[in-house]
Parts: structure tokens; sequence; C-alpha cells
């Protein structure tokens, strides 16, 4: 199918089942045909707000965590809620491009069998009840494409919903969209010639990040509380930066991949994950502690036998890196992590935390493994999907992958070779860990407060972890402010680097958030996710 003919079909199906929610569900306020104004504003989530419905907006208004209360003791219906979700979805769309398809019937399915639970057995039916939730679209679900923003792979129809969706559904889950992701899902931007651009909603001039885009901007504006992502090299991590949301890339096996692995079958030189995003810290844990309940590692050969043990520590040092060495972060980047160390260094927390200077350890270098393994075929598949279906690469595909001097074609000697380079840095930088004493690591997650469109040429701050499998967690921590000035002085270090300072401006990124990472060693998930909590209830 040529790319004209993928995007018409893409097209339709988004609208039809635009359509389909004031259908499926009853209401006055119907959203299919809504009016918005030509020229979006910069910061959408008011406009947002006031088209939706009164009616609506006192259920999106709802704290997420309160909501799921209300939820799981029967003081709201699933079914009426997930009509709110569905309607605030298309409003979202409008304004910022976030989705890629609308699930009413489903929604209605599974909020219908909530809420019969609960009418016949007086509880709910699991941790998640009535809950709702937008999915990426790569997750498979049965009877539905998943295309990767791939046109070849438009009428890609799946035969089963992804373990992981299937799991979530059984604690109570009502998925009601599917939402947006850049070019073959591999950038930190949110561009695709299928879709167009999603905008953030804190600054509809700039990005949402990538690959969750859809995700980072539906949980931004409103629409969402609990979302799917996935993680190669930051897809979780950058749009929930960008986004100013909560976002957790797990170690690599800790939560079921099957339905959601991989564009190219059989891959895995550097492990993908799968995560959720949410506006609420406590909603990430508590998917977590749900999710490793069911033992899914049962039904997913990639999943790996493990359960969720809190942990309460009474001291931890704190790493903390305010630049890599190779790209300096701009300045509301660095200001707002040392406001936000000195507003934790007064606070009273549960347990006592140190914070210390981290050394970085040859980020640049990690970034030229990674992307030199990230297409071990040279990009063939990629140059062969473009061929196939006529669609123009992005700029941002070119630079990861077809224009990028780190990307060639291997032969199976030379892979070997570049795994044992990779191996080699993964052992020598779990040493360098331990030799600063450390026991988590904070930093920026990109080295900007979001992202101008089409301006990427550096990840090294979040796919260092992708490298080493380090489970990672982001936070909001603050917004672009006026005086957050450009830094005249300074020289940058590298054509790179001077590519980044010449984009910078406060008026460029106003009202811009800045998410902070918080890094742990593989399989310290419980204290990465432990620290967002409590850093964030102490924000």
């Amino acid at each position: 199918m040529t790319d004209y003919e993928a995007r018409k079909t893409y097209i339709a199906r988004r609208d039809e089942s635009m359509r389909l929610v004031d259908q499926v569900f009853d209401s006055p306020f119907k959203v299919a045909d809504l009016k918005v104004p030509d020229e979006i504003p910069l910061d959408a989530k008011p406009l947002f707000l006031s088209l939706v419905s009164d009616d609506d907006r006192k259920i999106l208004q709802i704290p997420p965590m309160e909501l799921l209360e209300k939820l799981k003791s029967g003081t709201l219906k699933a079914v009426p809620v997930a009509g709110v979700f569905c309607r605030a979805a298309v409003v979202a769309q409008k304004l910022v491009n976030c989705c890629t398809e609308f699930l009413p019937d489903l929604a209605l399915m599974y909020a219908k069998k909530a809420d019969e639970y609960m009418e016949k057995n007086g509880k709910p039916m699991g941790p998640f009840h009535g809950f709702p939730l937008s999915i990426k679209e790569l997750y498979a679900l049965e009877g539905r494409a998943a295309h990767w923003e791939n046109p070849d792979l438009i009428n890609n129809m799946q035969t089963d919903n992804a373990v992981l969706v299937n799991g979530l559904l059984e604690l109570g889950c009502v998925p009601f969209c599917r939402t947006t992701a850049p070019q073959f899902l591999m950038s930190i931007e949110s561009f695709s010639p299928m879709h167009g651009l999603t905008t953030n909603p804190h600054n509809t001039s700039l990005s949402s990040g990538g690959s969750s885009a859809g995700e980072g901007a539906m949980i931004a504006i409103g629409a969402s509380h609990l979302g799917l992502g996935s993680d190669i090299g930051g897809s979780i991590r950058v749009p929930a930066a960008c986004c100013g949301i909560y976002g957790y890339r797990p170690t690599n096996g800790r939560v079921p991949i099957t339905g959601a692995d991989s564009l190219t079958p059989g891959y895995n030189a550097i492990a993908g994950v799968v995560g959720p995003m949410a506006s609420s810290a406590d909603l990430i844990t508590l998917f977590m502690e749900s999710i490793e309940s069911l033992e899914l590692w049962k039904r997913d050969t990639f999943a790996e036998r493990s359960a969720w043990v809190p942990v309460n520590p009474k001291e931890v040092t704190v790493g903390y890196l305010l630049d890599d060495g190779h790209v300096k972060p701009h300045p509301p980047v660095e200001r707002a992590i040392k406001e936000f160390i000195s507003k934790m260094e007064k606070a009273q927390l549960p347990f006592t935390v140190k914070f210390k200077p981290f050394t970085p350890m040859q980020h640049e270098e990690a970034w030229k493994i990674i992307t030199g393994l990230y297409f071990p075929d040279g990009g063939q598949f990629l140059k062969d999907a473009l061929t196939n279906s006529g669609e123009k690469a992005t700029d941002q595909t070119k630079m990861i992958a077809l224009e990028n001097p780190n990307c060639v074609e291997h032969s199976v000697k030379s892979l070997y070779a570049a795994q044992d380079v990779r191996n080699k840095y993964k052992t020598a930088y779990q040493k360098h860990w331990k030799d600063q004493g450390v026991d988590v690591v904070i930093m920026p997650t990109v080295p900007s407060a979001a992202i101008v469109p089409n301006t990427t040429k550096y990840w090294g701050y979040t796919c260092v972890w992708n490298l080493l499998d380090y489970p990672a967690t982001i936070m909001p921590i603050g917004k672009v402010q006026e005086s957050d000035k450009k830094d005249e002085s300074y020289t940058p270090r590298n054509d790179l680097d001077k590519a980044h300072q010449d984009l910078y401006s406060p008026e460029t990124y106003a009202n811009a958030p800045v998410g902070l990472q918080i890094v742990t060693p593989r399989w310290n998930d419980e204290l990465a996710l432990k620290m967002m909590e409590v850093f964030s209830h102490a924000m």
C-alpha cells in the first residue's frame, strides 16, 4: 500500500472511531463535530477544559487516586466515566493531535463488565476497577492493526491482545483510545507523515516528545490519567518530562513486552521495554505492584520471574548529574534541578537522603555504542519499508539511522564485536557507579525543557540507561521561567552542543515543563519508584 493510501486508511479509521464515540455513549455533549479555534493557544490546557461539558469536567478534574477510589467503592459507575474519557480524548485530539484511534466499543464492553461485577459481588474486580486506560498504538489489540507509524503495516491486524493489555483488563482497566508516535517509533519527537505533529499541551509550538508522544500529550492535557508507553532510548521518559507528567522505564523483563515487542522481530541488540505513564507517582507504583501480582512471566517467555517487594530504606545516597559533559543542558534545566536538591535537603523526608555529585562515565561513547546497535542491518529494514510505501524518511529517521555514521550493516563477526564493546561498557559502568558510592542518580531527562520540532540530534541523557538496562523514573519539578536567561558567555564544546545552545531562549520554551530523571542499577526498580514517590510528595 502506498503512503497516500495508508494515510487515507489511517484517517478514515480514526475519524470513524471518533464518530462512534457519540453513538456508543449517549450524551447531550457531542464531540465528533465539535468546533475548535483555528489557532490553538500556546497553553492548550485551559481551552481543553473550556471545551468539555460541565458534567465531564467535574469527572476529569477529580485527582486520579480519588477517582480510582470512587470507582472501586461504586460511588462512580465505570460506564459513564468511560464515556467522559472517550469524549475527552476526542477533544484532546482536536487540540494537540494525539490519538490514532478511539475505542468506545471496547470502553463500553469493559466498563459494563466492571459495573456488572460490582453489582453481583459487591466489590471491585481489581485494583484498577473501571479505571480508564490509554494505549500507545504499537500495543497489539485483537482485531485491530498495529502499524508502528509504518504505512507498510497499516493493515497488520492482530489476533490477540498484548500480554500486558490482557493483564490490565483482568485488573479492571478500561481501554478507551490509542495514541500517536513518530515515524517507525524511532525518535524522541512526535512527528509522523501518517498523523502529522503531536503538539505539547503546555506550549503547542513545541513537540510533546516521543516516541510515546500521544500518551504524553493525552495525560498532560487532562484526557487520561494512565497510559502505556514503550522505551528503547527514552521513549517513555522524554515525553513524560516534556509534558510534565510521570513515567517509568523498568528493568528489561519486569513488565511483559510480548505484543508490543519489536518492529523488526528477532532484534535484541538493545532491549526495548514497556511501561506506564501517569498523572500521579502513586498510580505508577500501584501499576507495578498490581502487574507483578499477576505473575505474567508465566504467559510471556520474555518476562522475568519477579515480585514487587516494597523498600523502606533508612538512608539513601543520591548522586546528582547536571551535565553529561557532551551536550550542556539549557539554563532552566540546571536551575530547576539545583532548586529541587535545595528543597529536598530542607524537606522532612521519611528517611535520610544525602546528595553528592555524580561524575558521568563516557556518555558520548554510550551514544555511539547504542546508535550503532539500533539498526544492525544498516537501516535496510527502514529503507525497504519506505521503498514499499513511497513514504519519505523524516529528518529524525535520517538522523538516527539513514544518515547516522554509527549505523552500519554488520556481519555476524562485526555484530559480535559491537555487542562485546556494549558488554564491556556495561561492566565498566557498574564498577564506576559502585566506586562513586551512590544508590540513586538524579539528572536531566533531555538537555532542554520540551523540544522544538525537528531539532533533536541527541538523546544521550536517556539512552545511556537503555544501554545499561537501568530502570529510571520521571517526575515534573518545574517550568521554564522568564528569568532563565541564556548564558552568553558559554562556549559550546562541539557542533552538537552549539546547535543545541543556539535553540535556547526563555521565550521559545515558555511554560515548558522540566522533568527530573531518577535512575537506579538493574533490578532496583522498587527504589527508583520509592524515590519518585517520596520526592513528588515532598514537592
